[in-house]
């Protein structure tokens, strides 16, 4: 086809070929312009040839050009977003890294405030090993919330748990009510009384008596008005007056019996009982003198109701003693233990204060013997309570003591001393030991306060020391009125659960998933525990231990207690199915003076015994208490032991050589699944015995772990005949490594040092285990044994008598300071404490 160019010629594309001759005429398009060029001669074909090379070059110039600026403009695109993304990440470092340091700033002075900096930090960084550590060491913290009640300081709490009620009375003679319903976060009733001296309320929280504020110093003579008044608040926010008592007193102490029906009144040198089983219509009982006194500020009901317990406070000698009375007959008080609990009072000394044990057994007395000594806490026996009997006496450092109260079921009390609180084990009066150091107030939440005096209002900043306790029912949360007018409210992690301490010595323990024994060796006994829900573990029953007996091992399904006596070759089957643990019976084992160790397997369908010539027999438990040898026994090495493998179908061996010079720690895998042929499977390790010092499996048989020389190294033993090492030497991270296990999925393991610091890795990827959290002993007691009874729950017996359960779970952790914590953070405060980060509170999810 031809082309018609201007001038009317054409050009024919075919026509160079058709006559021979080379084609040199081109059409191009420029910028909307065309050109033609068209030649028949050879020089114009050339000077063509030229011209379309020249404008080629130009254009792959011009493209090579743009796509070097193109690939500079990439390169320096990359840098920069290189520059932004190292730029940002240097400075969620530098918030991650800030966030962490405020928190360890006041992990002693405020651990709440410290739970919530570290819950920052796992919002920044979901996941990290650091910050999941933080959370779960605050699984074993005390949390504190605080909720402002009162202008002036805090005098006196009453609480009473069965109608989750709680009174709160100030030293300006304010009293106000709450619903307790959450313990925690208290909410105040309408009413507001005003005038109040004294309080006190009945056990089912129906009735209340007050007293009126006292005489002002100077004043010669009494308000013509000054009654003890009797009020009705049951079933209304405001307390509703029923009765009144005329008085010319001007100090009176009050104290209401358990059950509601006798109101105890005191003067300096009177002690009168009425009858209140009407509150309506009180009626006088009898009264009787006392001694010569100046006012002591407590009277209190033993929770039976039969005892009465006072402070007398001599003016003469100078000395403070507690003064028992038998009030079982209300008609008829009389004094059973004139004076015991004896001290010097001098300048800020003295009986402070007192506390029955829930089951009025016991005395706890609170004295400062003299200003600027420590305070000391005793316990007094009231077995017989005419000749009540000193059991122990404990010192506390913090200063002077102003308030004790027992947990509701007598196993700990806590003592207010200075600035904090401290909470003491006594499930054996006779060697307390302290499970919780020094309990601290909040410092994020403290304002100034007001203090009404005859001069005017007072402001000064507030000083939150603890004057008055009180447990809640589950004993798991401590609530104290502070000096700054607030409540506190402490919630008691498991980690204080306290146990029968044996004298400093350690506590062995057993567990399957569901349920924990454990053994006191000083008194001793077994206590077998419900831990289902970790955050409030429960006694299921107690039963005295034979004192010969040294080990015991659960069933798996917590029914059955074997209790074992090596010393008499005697193994007892314990039931404790029920409330009341019974011994179903006893077996003895032949030749039993001459068993020196045994074990049970997880199915607790084999035991494994040792005797003295070394001899190791495998038995049937199907029969118990009897059990039934399987097949014959096998001769050991001289210093062997074993132990089940987790699976059932197992057993290790562990033998120390005694080569003189080369002394070995062989590790041997035998098979059960013979159980009468047990069969030497492979030795899965032979190392210097200096060199290792524990070794370990995980349940499922996998994974066999050696620690020593301050390293751990998994090793894969799938294959028994051929162990294969699982990547590099773990750094254990401890001093005095004293123990490694494995938790029940054989996904994590726990390391555990002499110094009771817990170390957990993950072993998700056997090859490459990563650290996963590290808790540090708290302060007062150190860790004895460790047991993983669950796949995120750890357990611990400590020394001091401390059964502790550790949460894994870094969402309970969360949960558990939101709802402890979580009405906590203002804008102020934020940005007092993390001015780099924008405010958005934790818990606000």
């Amino acid at each position: 086809m031809a082309t018609t160019l201007a001038g009317g010629d054409q050009l024919d594309p075919g026509a160079g070929q058709r006559s021979g001759l080379p084609v040199s005429g081109v059409a191009r398009l420029r910028g909307g312009t065309a050109r033609a060029v068209f030649g028949r001669t050879r020089a114009a074909a050339e000077l063509a040839a030229m011209v379309e090379s020249a404008t080629g070059t130009v254009e792959s110039a011009t493209g090579m050009v743009l796509a070097l600026f193109g690939v500079g403009l990439l390169v320096l695109g990359i840098g920069l977003y290189a520059q932004i993304r190292l730029s940002d990440q240097r400075r969620a470092d530098s918030e991650f890294a800030a966030v962490l340091a405020a928190a360890d700033q006041v992990q002693h002075s405020d651990p709440s405030l410290a739970a919530q900096l570290n819950l920052v930090a796992w919002r920044l960084r979901p996941g990290d090993p650091i910050a999941r550590s933080r959370l779960l060491q605050s699984q074993a913290t005390p949390l504190l919330s605080v909720t402002p009640a009162h202008p002036d300081a805090v005098a006196q709490i009453a609480y009473q748990p069965a109608a989750r009620m709680l009174a709160s009375l100030d030293m300006a003679g304010s009293l106000r009510l709450w619903d307790t319903t959450d313990p925690k976060h208290p909410r105040a009733l309408e009413q507001r009384l005003t005038d109040i001296s004294e309080m006190a309320i009945d056990a089912s929280a129906r009735t209340m008596a007050t007293s009126p504020a006292p005489i002002v110093s100077g004043n010669t003579q009494l308000p013509p008005n000054r009654v003890v008044t009797l009020w009705d608040i049951s079933g209304s926010p405001a307390p509703r007056q029923v009765a009144q008592l005329p008085t010319d007193a001007g100090q009176i102490d009050l104290a209401l019996s358990p059950d509601g029906r006798t109101l105890a009144t005191m003067t300096w040198d009177r002690l009168t009982l009425w009858d209140v089983s009407n509150p309506a219509a009180p009626v006088w009982r009898a009264d009787r003198p006392l001694r010569g006194s100046v006012h002591s500020g407590a009277l209190r009901f033993s929770p039976d109701g039969r005892m009465l317990a006072r402070i007398d406070r001599d003016s003469q000698t100078h000395l403070d003693t507690v003064e028992l009375w038998n009030v079982a007959d209300p008609n008829a008080p009389a004094p059973l233990a004139p004076g015991f609990a004896t001290t010097a009072e001098s300048t800020g000394g003295g009986i402070n204060a007192f506390a029955f044990s829930p089951n009025s057994a016991l005395l706890a007395v609170g004295i400062a013997p003299e200003s600027g000594s420590h305070a000391i806490v005793q316990l007094w026996d009231l077995a017989d309570p005419a000749h009540p009997r000193l059991t122990s006496s404990r010192q506390i450092d913090h200063g002077t003591l102003t308030a004790l109260d027992f947990e509701p079921k007598g196993h700990s009390v806590a003592a207010a001393t200075g600035k904090t609180v401290s909470v003491w084990n006594v499930t054996d009066p006779r060697d307390p030991t302290l499970l919780v150091d020094g309990l601290s107030a909040s410092l994020a939440p403290c304002r100034t306060a007001v203090r009404h005096t005859s001069l005017g209002d007072d402001r000064y900043q507030c000083c939150p020391s603890p004057r008055t306790l009180a447990f809640t029912a589950d004993g798991h949360a401590l609530i104290a009125g502070a000096s700054n007018g607030d409540l506190h409210t402490w919630s008691l992690p498991p980690a204080f659960t306290p146990t029968r301490p044996g004298s400093q010595q350690p506590s062995p323990f057993v567990a399957n998933g569901t349920e924990v024994a454990i053994r006191s060796v000083g008194p001793r006994a077994t206590t077998l525990w419900d831990v289902r829900n970790p955050q409030a573990p429960r006694m299921i029953t107690e039963y005295p231990t034979d004192s010969g007996a040294e080990t015991s091992v659960l069933s798996p399904d917590g029914a059955t207690l074997l209790e074992f006596d090596s010393s008499k070759g005697v193994m007892s089957a314990v039931d404790v199915s029920g409330p009341v643990a019974r011994v179903r019976g006893t077996w003895t084992f032949p030749n039993p003076t001459s068993l020196r160790g045994w074990s049970v397997s997880a199915d607790f369908h084999t035991l494994e015994t040792v005797d003295e010539h070394q001899l190791m027999q495998l038995w049937d438990l199907a029969d118990l208490p009897r059990a039934t040898p399987l097949g014959n026994p096998i001769q050991a090495p001289k210093s062997s032991s074993f132990g089940f493998g987790g699976d059932g179908k197992t057993m290790i061996e562990i033998e120390f050589t005694d080569a003189t010079d080369h002394p070995e720690m062989v590790t041997t895998l035998w098979s059960i699944a013979d159980r009468a042929h047990p069969t030497q499977v492979a030795e899965l390790s032979r190392r210097p015995s200096p060199e290792v010092s524990i070794v370990a499996f995980t349940p499922d048989m996998r994974t066999m772990v050696v620690s020593g020389n301050g390293a751990i190294q998994p090793w894969d033993i799938s294959a028994p005949r051929t162990p294969r090492r699982l990547g590099q030497p773990i750094a254990a991270k401890i001093s005095g490594l004293a123990g490694t296990g494995f938790t029940t999925d054989s996904r994590t393991m726990i390391a555990r040092g002499f110094d009771g610091v817990l170390l957990l890795w993950d072993f998700s990827d056997r090859a490459h285990a990563t650290e996963l959290a590290t808790r540090a002993p708290t302060a007062g007691y150190s860790d004895a044994s460790s047991l993983a009874i669950g796949r995120d729950l750890l357990a611990t017996v400590t020394t001091e008598g401390t059964f502790a359960l550790w949460d894994l779970d870094a969402g309970h952790a969360v949960d558990r300071i939101c709802s402890v914590t979580g009405v906590f953070w203002t804008e102020d405060l934020w940005h007092r404490y993390l001015p780099q980060l924008p405010y958005h509170a934790p818990c606000d999810r």
